[in-house]
């Protein structure tokens, strides 16, 4: 039986660990807690704290407030259900019509649908006491909520800026490996550039994710950087589909090519490592395209591209030094900032 290959990155391997770390914490102080003091529910309590837990302070905050406002929702749909079946408490009937309820409202505000827990939590309570057992999960609930977040803003704390940027910067690694193969294909290299994508989607995925969650400081920047970086590997995936489609471009514009990929690929690469690239790095990429474009040009004036894939070449290499540039500027510029 051949079991699948496992590539887990250091990245991944710390991510994980915090996680599990943070999450086994907060469970025990929020069961200690609740045996401590007395307090019961100590099942909601418990996953209420653990549930809580995310990969950044940020996203564990705004998980915090989306888990504060759907307890509200679920415990308020919770109570109207009971007022207007209060006979039907803790049967069929009652946990049918909290859950038609809450998930009707969730179908428009999907944070609410943790309120399930709260409605659920009302809807199977005990007859003798409603109101008791109310109070008790809504708190058990709340006070989880609490402890869970201030884990994840205390312990082995990860700002959502600090993940944001190094899962660009692997992002911009991924891409100098996609660029490198996209560019070959021009030359007729047939490489696979299938890890490379696969890389760059999930960084970028979870830069995108890390800038949304960032509070304490303004996300502008990251989410430019993010834009920067999207449009290299959308001018990469044109050359990429522009090599498959056509390889016929003459060997001095393919060497011109190349001299723009390799640089291209040390400015990601640099960028990446959290370095600047060599001085006149860029420059050298915006010679080559003017020469790149000269020789498709053949020396006849702009209407003279022999055909359309080589006039489309070379816009694609030009808008992929503009996208380079751009971004070098911005993270040099912060850089210098801080």
């Amino acid at each position: 039986m051949h079991l699948p290959d496992i590539d887990i990155s250091k990245g991944e391997l710390r991510d994980a660990t915090r996680l599990a770390f943070q999450s086994a914490l907060a469970a025990a102080i929020m069961f200690s807690l609740m045996k401590a003091t007395g307090m019961p529910e100590r099942f909601i309590g418990v996953l209420s704290a653990v549930m809580v837990i995310q990969p950044t302070a940020g996203a564990a905050m705004s998980e915090a407030k989306d888990r504060f406002v759907s307890t509200v929702v679920g415990a308020a749909i919770g109570f109207a259900c009971l007022t207007l079946m209060p006979s039907g408490y803790g049967t069929a009937a009652a946990l049918a019509l909290s859950m038609l309820a809450i998930n009707f409202v969730a179908g428009f505000k999907s944070e609410w649908r943790y309120g399930t827990v709260a409605a659920v939590a009302l809807a199977l309570g005990s007859d003798s006491d409603v109101m008791q057992t109310a109070i008790d999960r809504s708190l058990a609930i709340g006070v989880g909520v609490v402890i869970g977040t201030l884990v994840s803003l205390i312990v082995w704390r990860e700002s959502s800026e600090k993940r944001a940027m190094r899962h660009l910067r692997r992002a911009m690694n991924a891409l100098a490996d996609y660029v490198d193969q996209a560019i070959d294909r021009v030359g007729d290299k047939d490489k696979s550039d299938k890890d490379a994508r696969r890389n760059y989607d999930e960084n970028i995925s979870a830069a995108r994710d890390a800038s949304s969650s960032i509070h304490m400081n303004d996300s502008a920047f990251y989410d430019d950087q993010i834009d920067n970086v999207d449009q290299i590997w959308g001018a990469a995936r044109f050359i990429n589909r522009i090599g498959k489609e056509d390889d016929s471009f003459g060997e001095e514009l393919i060497d011109k090519i190349d001299a723009i990929k390799k640089n291209s690929c040390k400015v990601l690469t640099a960028l990446g490592n959290e370095e600047s690239p060599e001085s006149g790095t860029l420059n050298e990429i915006d010679k080559d395209v003017k020469e790149a474009r000269a020789v498709a040009l053949g020396g006849e004036g702009e209407g003279n591209f022999h055909h359309a894939a080589k006039g489309a070449l070379i816009f694609t290499l030009g808008q992929l030094a503009d996208a380079l540039r751009d971004l070098t500027e911005e993270m040099s510029n912060r850089q210098h900032a801080h």
